[in-house]
């Protein structure tokens, strides 16, 4: 029994090629010990079975998905109310598209063996991907068109608040959180819908946004956004004037940067990164969505986004009709899509490379002053948490310093009780001293 234990023990500390090793001699083995081989084989089996159970554990799982945002939507009920302010939101085109069932979920799926591939190669120096001896870069324009987001050129201050802001938005939906999760963004976007007041309509709109960024474009571990994100939410007639895409970028490559030697710990939006040339159409719509101001695009562009939910509020024929053609354009931009294939493929590949190259260089004096300026207030919220770690440490020791002068204050007036009691004694000594000199 002793020798089946030590048997045991040894194939426990074997790893797999070890395991397939002793395999090979196990008969051999098994004599010696008393065992058979069937025996022998139960054990390689449990060892093998929890060393693929172990590995498995420690497999990458990315909080930027898709799904999450489709299924979160698709729960939800809005009203021809609730969509009028969902079209002032950046990402109102990503919200109609799940809405009217565009989008292909197999193609919104995440591979997170994937994304850890690409992360590999990754240079945090240059701020590059070297794929196939290829410099690779993202840019805002790519994530504006990925997403279909429509922003301003504002930029937006990450660090510019950390602690809780008590706005009317706040105390609605926010009052007794601590944290901003998505838990909680979830649960109050429900509460929300279910009211009939304009903020309750609005707070949709404003709710909705923050589930959009803390579970796909800005996601980190704790699954949790920044109260400073309310300040940009709240007014949400001027949402759309800050660069949501620049900042969505600068997110994931300061975590790319900081993480590139552990890309398992890399938030952000990862889920652009599997993106290829071939999957991104660049259509006269998109060319127009880059320059178009999204102030503009609103005032006169409603009445052709409104197609399949406005029919499931009671939309006549025209709006059905309208439906139809909109399922037609879309069909017809699939099979063109279809259709580069080989060696168009790679041309299209090649032209859309040399039409992002010229927006990026366009646009990268301001990508790269919206980094530095990050950079900076970054290196700001460590100086100054230095500064606090040091304010403290001071007042510790001064906190020491006041509790030894006041155990000294303490001994100091246990002495002088006790030199008084002293000096009653002597004068009563004296006292009775002088009695009897007097009595004789």
């Amino acid at each position: 029994m002793k020798s089946y234990r030590v048997w045991q023990i040894f194939l426990r500390g074997a790893d797999y090629r070890i395991a397939k090793m002793v395999k090979s001699y196990k008969k051999t083995l098994a004599l010696g010990h008393g065992l058979g081989s069937k025996e022998t084989d139960k054990i390689i089996k449990k060892t093998l079975a929890k060393r693929t159970r172990k590995v498995a554990d420690y497999k990458p799982q990315y909080r930027s998905n898709l799904q999450s945002v489709i299924r979160e939507i698709e729960s939800l009920s809005f009203r021809k109310a609730h969509l009028t302010e969902l079209k002032k939101t950046p990402f109102w085109y990503l919200i109609h598209s799940i809405i009217n069932n565009k989008l292909d979920k197999h193609k919104c799926r995440k591979s997170d063996d994937a994304i850890i591939d690409l992360i590999f190669f990754f240079d945090a120096k240059s701020r590059t991907f070297y794929i196939n001896k290829k410099k690779l870069n993202i840019t805002s324009d790519d994530i504006r068109l990925i997403f279909g987001i429509r922003d301003g050129g504002n930029i937006i201050d990450f660090g510019k608040r950390t602690k809780k802001i008590p706005t009317e938005f706040v105390r609605r939906r926010f009052e007794k959180c601590d944290r901003l999760t998505k838990v909680i963004i979830s649960d109050a976007l429900k509460l929300a819908i279910q009211g009939r007041q304009q903020n309750d309509i609005e707070d949709v709109a404003r709710l909705l946004t923050l589930h959009i960024l803390v579970s796909l474009f800005v996601p980190n571990k704790a699954q949790s956004l920044g109260w400073t994100y309310i300040e940009y939410v709240e007014d949400i007639t001027n949402v759309t004037t800050y660069d949501w895409s620049m900042h969505i970028l600068e997110c994931l490559y300061m975590s790319l940067c900081a993480n590139a030697n552990n890309p398992t710990d890399v938030t952000g939006c990862v889920m652009s990164l599997p993106v290829s040339g071939g999957d991104i159409k660049i259509t006269k719509f998109e060319k127009d969505l880059m320059k178009t101001n999204p102030e503009e695009e609103r005032d006169s562009g409603d009445e052709e986004t409104v197609s399949k939910e406005e029919s499931k509020l009671g939309g006549g024929k025209e709006e059905q009709g309208g439906e139809k053609e909109g399922e037609e354009e879309s069909a017809q931009e699939d099979n063109e899509l279809m259709k580069i294939s080989g060696e168009n493929r790679r041309e299209y590949e090649d032209i859309r490379g040399g039409e992002i190259e010229e927006i990026g260089e366009e646009r990268g004096v301001n990508q790269d002053s919206g980094l530095i300026k990050l950079y900076e207030v970054a290196q700001h919220v460590e100086n100054t948490e230095e500064k606090q770690n040091e304010a403290q440490s001071k007042i510790q020791e001064l906190e020491k310093e006041l509790k030894a002068l006041k155990a000294r204050e303490i001994d100091l007036e246990k002495q002088l009780a006790e030199s008084m009691s002293n000096l009653e004694k002597k004068d009563k000594e004296h006292q009775d001293a002088l009695m009897k000199l007097a009595s004789l």
